[in-house]
């Protein structure tokens, strides 16, 4: 009786076994798959919502996956204000509901990042700091 149950024991840890093992195998595919997946999110976007952010002298430097949404993270060379980034989040908001625009910034006050949170605009300060405004 003892020998049976040893031999369930063992039989329950292999599967255990196997079954982590085929879960870091799926973590480790997943791995593989979402980062080609999530750079080129941006081409699925429309052409109009393109020219929206072009049309800002905007540019798109990465998208990724942000729970059920699609951040995309965008950047411009010019000096803009809170102003435009009001403006082309509200623009957005009308042609894509599944999707999050993220301003990359190189610097910004803590004026300036109260402000972003206050009105829910989502940003990242490179290297530093990110915020993520689902609304």
């Amino acid at each position: 009786m003892i020998e049976k149950d040893n031999q369930n024991q063992i039989l329950n840890q292999i599967e255990c076994r196997l079954e982590q093992i085929e879960k870091l195998v799926t973590l480790s595919l997943i791995g593989d798959i979402l980062p080609q997946y999530e750079n080129d999110l941006y081409l699925r976007l429309s052409d109009e919502m393109k020219k929206i952010i072009e049309d800002k002298d905007f540019y798109i430097v990465k998208a990724e996956i942000f729970s059920d949404k699609v951040a995309v993270y965008i950047r411009t060379e010019k000096k803009v204000g809170i102003k435009e980034f009001r403006e082309l989040k509200s623009l957005f908001i009308e042609y894509g509901e599944n999707i999050i625009l993220v301003f990359e910034l190189d610097k910004a006050t803590t004026i300036q990042k109260r402000k972003f949170v206050e009105e829910k605009i989502s940003y990242y300060i490179t290297g530093r700091e990110v915020f993520i405004s689902k609304d």
